[in-house]
């Protein structure tokens, strides 16, 4: 039997039905068919078509009902009992056909092509094969192995096939192995600490892209890499997935009451373990509507304008104007600019802007496979020199964006609502690392406010001069003469010295936090690269206490006020941590100016 779950109607209770293979059970799998095929989903006329085009308004993927008939023949000569080979089309047709109600597009038609080389990996479930057939050709701790090792028991269950009962029990153990090695994997994974280059990376890539958007880009270049440009610029500030940010409407500008600019995005509805999924884009996705920057506006009207000239587009991104761009009109089958498009146009610009034109060294990361002019970078606490990046992909600057959400105080309600909490991994994911973003985000900060540059192998030590500001702080101090000997240096607080503490209470006796004081050289290097370490830890730790909120977040009164001072905590030791480093900036202005 193949258990079926369906929406009750006028209701958001899914319920489940069971049907078994024979004239009813296909009959469910043809009038599936003919629903999809009326709401314009399958695009065939007959359920017995060899080859089934199915469309989700964004794709369209074929779905090739040929699978190998000789192999089927040739084991039903060695005594198995198969049925007919109609018999087991027909089963894999009401199959996936059932399957569209609750699986993406994409991901069906991925596992549908993987499921047609299991059944010549195994031949048709022989119990001489193994586990092992199911997932050949792909790593162990792939997800598609699991997927597909329970397509094959389901198929098993509503196909039975009398030698198969120990294959059956093979495969389930295999699932559970496959399953527990890839939960542990996750875990460690959102626990793992990833290569502090990568956050410098992001200030460094946001530098870089902007110097060759204001200074260096052709015309020509701006129009073929503003999708990348737009990416960037808006994936930055609102954490959408790629696929939602290429699902952008063309439309998305508007102004609201107050005359401030408004972007209309799309974004999944579905997320969560049950998913009702039509396969229209105005079901599985919303529109939500966000206050966006002037500059930024601007920069997609100007987008807007390029597009209009190569025709009309539903969407934001443009394959015609793209295919027109790269000379390739009729190369792209696709009739949407996708992820696929995206990715290697993001690509091309780390290859062709920032690897020839701007003389940068490109580090990938260590897990992925290494190619032409770009090294694997793998040690996790080293920082990049000035003419090296590590390469981003497409799904990091949600990563980005989370954080920023975090750190800028917004709404936390606006922050549960991106992150979800569907999977305590991947609020892991997002909220381990603080630390080290704002140690990459101090250092940036205070590149701009000098005229020389940091040298990033050496933490904080500076090359040139640092800024006027920070030099005249310093000789402020320098110039009183009245100070008093304490722990970790000179104080010049003037109430302190007369016997008045409450300059030591407004900071609660944090030395490290006063501007009154001078700390000892010594003191200075040591004692801040430490207390910085301890607020890193800090950080990551008040991170992986909002990830555990986020994972079971009820939207109760006290988890929201939990919430929010989590994230108040996080905002002050990001505080605290720029301060005693525009502190040790100081002391190396003080000792540059004698």
């Amino acid at each position: 039997m193949l258990a079926v779950k369906e929406k009750s109607i006028n209701s958001s209770i899914y319920i489940t039905k069971y049907i078994e293979f024979n004239e009813d059970g296909v009959s469910v799998g043809k009038q599936k068919f003919n629903e999809y095929k009326q709401k314009g989903i399958i695009l065939n006329n007959s359920f017995s078509d060899n080859i089934w085009v199915i469309t989700n308004e964004v794709l369209s993927k074929e779905f090739k009902f040929i699978i190998p008939q000789t192999l089927f023949e040739s084991e039903r000569k060695s005594n198995r009992h198969l049925g007919t080979f109609d018999d087991f089309v027909k089963v894999i047709k009401v199959y996936f056909v059932l399957e569209l109600a609750t699986t993406a597009l994409d991901s069906l038609h991925k596992r549908f092509n993987a499921f047609k080389k299991v059944l010549e990996y195994t031949r048709f479930f022989n119990p001489t094969s193994t586990g092992e057939d199911v997932i050949k050709g792909r790593k162990r701790l792939n997800r598609l192995n699991l997927q597909l090792l329970q397509t094959c028991l389901e198929i098993l269950d509503f196909y039975p096939i009398p030698d198969t009962e120990e294959l059956q029990e093979i495969y389930e153990t295999t699932y559970q192995e496959i399953r527990e090695e890839i939960t542990t994997n996750d875990r460690n994974k959102g626990l793992n600490q990833r290569p502090l280059a990568e956050f410098q990376s992001l200030f460094y890539f946001d530098k870089l892209l902007n110097q060759f958007w204001e200074y260096d880009a052709t015309i020509e270049e701006k129009a073929f890499y503003y999708p990348i440009y737009l990416w960037w610029k808006i994936t930055n500030i609102l954490p959408l997935r790629p696929t939602e940010f290429v699902l952008t409407p063309f439309d998305c500008l508007d102004k609201n009451d107050k005359g401030e600019n408004i972007l209309f995005v799309r974004r999944t509805n579905l997320k969560g373990a049950t998913k009702d999924i039509s396969h229209k884009l105005d079901l599985d996705y919303s529109i939500h509507e966000y206050s966006i920057s002037k500059k930024l506006a601007e920069s997609i009207k100007e987008y807007q304008d390029l597009v209009r000239k190569n025709g009309e587009s539903e969407f934001l991104l443009s394959i015609k104007l793209h295919s027109f761009l790269t000379g390739k009109q009729h190369y792209y089958k696709s009739t949407n600019f996708g992820t696929k498009h995206l990715r290697t146009l993001l690509d091309w610009f780390y290859q062709k802007i920032i690897y020839e034109k701007f003389g940068i060294t490109l580090y990938s990361k260590n897990h992925f496979s290494q190619k032409d002019d770009v090294r694997i970078f793998t040690e996790e606490e080293k920082l990049l020199e000035p003419n090296e990046i590590m390469m981003h992909q497409l799904g990091d600057t949600r990563h980005f964006s989370m954080v920023n959400l975090v750190l800028n105080d917004f709404n936390p309600i606006l922050i549960k609502d991106f992150a979800g909490h569907d999977d305590i991994n991947t609020s892991y994911h997002y909220f381990n690392h603080i630390g080290k973003i704002v140690k990459c985000m101090t250092y940036y900060k205070y590149q701009q406010l000098k005229k020389g540059v940091i040298n990033l192998n050496d933490e904080f030590s500076l090359i040139n001069q640092v800024n006027l500001e920070s030099i005249a702080r310093g000789l402020n101090n320098k110039a009183k003469t009245k100070f008093k000997e304490v722990d970790l240096g000179r104080c010049y607080s003037e109430k302190f010295i007369a016997g008045d503490i409450s300059d030591c209470m407004q900071i609660e006796g944090d030395c490290l936090n006063c501007g009154h004081i001078a700390l000892k050289k010594g003191y200075r290097d040591e004692g801040i690269k430490k207390r910085r370490q301890e607020i890193e830890k800090r950080l990551d730790e008040e991170g992986v206490f909002l990830a555990n909120i986020l994972s079971s977040y009820n939207e109760t009164n006290d988890e929201f006020a939990e919430f929010q001072r989590r994230i108040l905590n996080i905002q002050h030791a990001a505080n605290e941590y720029s301060r005693i480093t525009k502190k040790l900036l100081e002391g190396v202005a003080n000792d540059q100016s004698k």
